[in-house]
């Protein structure tokens, strides 16, 4: 699949800036902004970079125009960026992404992107928002009864990805995000690869090495 164009990736940007910072997104009250989510959802079915660059700025809401475009064009210093973000959320007890995001959007992310995906047909295409349902889910913390529904939700349409298998193996090895650890978890070492570090990437890929 192509990169995403710049269209698709003012529509992912201008979803969080110009709907979620302000109010709720409705799924179906607009056909022509549904239309233009939509289409630059299914260009994250098997292309991370705008992948990368959406759940960048979930997760990190201050993250400017400049930067989320360097970040979904895969352009220096954007996967660095990318890096840096995920190294903090995983590593930083002080970074709570649950907080950051309550105070920026004003929707439930893994289950907007969940609604979204069901105006994506065929239902392959899906992969790339419920890929940052799932992947947001872990991020902010979720329950893992609630993440292993967004990881489900994927397995159903890319049973092989890649990133669904990699947050169910850091839910067995009870990995989470530094701000969601209960006390007393055994540390472990975690290594988190972007598409800046990987041939093949995956936002959220955690191998574990205890």
């Amino acid at each position: 699949m192509p990169a995403p164009t710049q269209a698709q990736i003012d529509a992912m940007y201008s979803l969080f800036e110009d709907r979620l910072r302000h109010g709720k997104y409705v799924v179906g009250a607009s056909a022509v902004s549904d239309d233009r989510i939509v289409d630059a959802l299914r260009s994250m079915a098997d292309d991370y970079a705008l992948f990368d660059a959406v759940v960048t700025k979930i997760t990190r809401p201050d993250l400017n125009k400049e930067g989320f475009d360097l970040i979904a064009r895969r352009e220096h210093p954007g996967p660095d960026v990318v890096y840096t973000v995920l190294e903090g959320v995983m590593r930083d007890a002080g970074y709570d992404v649950s907080h950051e995001m309550a105070c920026a959007w004003h929707q439930d992310i893994p289950s907007l992107f969940e609604d979204l995906a069901t105006r994506i047909h065929p239902r392959a295409d899906r992969a790339g928002a419920l890929r940052v349902a799932a992947a947001v889910s872990y991020l902010e913390g979720d329950p893992e009864i609630r993440v292993k529904h967004f990881a489900d939700q994927l397995f159903h349409v890319r049973p092989e990805d890649e990133l669904r298998l990699n947050v169910s193996i850091a839910l067995q090895e009870d990995v989470r995000p530094a701000f969601a650890r209960n006390h007393g978890v055994e540390e472990r070492t975690l290594s988190v690869a972007t598409s800046g570090t990987v041939a093949d990437p995956s936002l959220a890929r955690v191998s574990v090495r205890r």
